[in-house]
């Protein structure tokens, strides 16, 4: 941005949507770059899971950065964005968000509200596009049947698949094409950046996305393991493993690895997936929909 993109926000008010994940390849926070290098930062915001990404629950309130002394009008339960008068003081506003390659995520949704409101406000938007952590050139599972409004629609409210294979720049400007926004939209590409290349091949650093998801592994698994959240077993939330493993203390794991031996796990779609039996402790899980079932108890349990 900085490099050759600077004159987009030079001698302008800023305001910022980041969180943890916007940071330079050096670790520096993209705020504290961007007031080093004499921008009129003004205005954060900050999605699900707040500024620093380390909540887990509804209802996010608006706070102040304790670094920089700036507000922080949050996205996710702070002052609804129509009854915003701050962002009448802007110029210009800027995105920077890691997305994480799957249709639910829910910073998309947070951008393009954004996006609309600043659309109605004659603000212009420019998104600091960085790399779709699991690749791009790989799209799976079903699709949307057709656009619907974020606020509604909060998680996965675009017609795309469960892993769609773009980054969250190429994601506004569909939300800006499909819901007519009419937004002046403005995409820095992420420099370098190729469609085969997994997160791991940027040398950019891992920063969590959000509180479970702690590296590009489970990152990969997330588009499909999510879907087991929607039942009473456990994604692993809480630990190491979040989104890489699925149980409950009551699972029959031999009896699942049967139906897998004799093929009939693989005839339904396990392609490209390896399945083995393990063990945890239920009280390694701090949040898991396991301890909803009648027979979940505290306790060694099958994954």
């Amino acid at each position: 941005m900085l490099a050759d993109s600077a004159h987009l926000i030079a001698h302008k008010r800023v305001g910022l949507l980041t969180n943890q994940t916007g940071v330079d390849a050096a670790g520096r926070r993209d705020v504290d770059v961007l007031i080093a290098g004499g921008y009129r930062v003004t205005t954060l915001f900050s999605p699900e899971h707040g500024f620093r990404g380390l909540e887990d629950r509804p209802g996010l309130a608006d706070a102040v950065d304790s670094a920089s002394g700036l507000p922080i009008y949050s996205l996710y339960g702070g002052t609804p964005l129509s009854r915003l008068a701050a962002l009448d003081s802007l110029d210009v506003l800027l995105v920077d968000l890691q997305d994480i390659g799957a249709r639910y995520y829910t910073y998309p949704a947070s951008a393009t509200q954004l996006l609309r409101e600043a659309a109605r406000r004659g603000k212009p938007v420019i998104v600091l596009d960085r790399p779709d952590p699991i690749g791009g050139d790989v799209v799976q599972g079903n699709v949307r049947a057709r656009a619907a409004d974020p606020d509604s629609a909060f998680v996965g409210f675009l017609p795309i698949p469960m892993r769609h294979g773009m980054t969250l720049g190429e994601l506004l400007r569909l939300a800006n094409d499909r819901l007519r926004l009419h937004a002046a939209l403005t995409v820095v590409p992420a420099a370098g950046w190729r469609r085969a290349l997994y997160f791991d091949a940027t040398g950019l650093p891992w920063v969590k996305p959000s509180p479970n998801m702690p590296d590009l592994e489970s990152a990969i698994h997330y588009p499909g393991t999510c879907l087991f959240e929607g039942t009473n077993l456990s994604v692993g939330r809480g630990t190491a493993l979040a989104f890489q493993i699925v149980g409950a203390p009551w699972l029959d794991t031999a009896a699942g690895m049967g139906k897998r031996e004799r093929g009939k796990v693989a005839r339904r779609g396990s392609l490209g997936n390896d399945l083995h039996p393990a063990r945890a402790d239920r009280r390694e899980i701090r949040r898991g929909r396991a301890a909803r079932h009648p027979a979940a108890r505290d306790g060694p349990g099958a994954l």
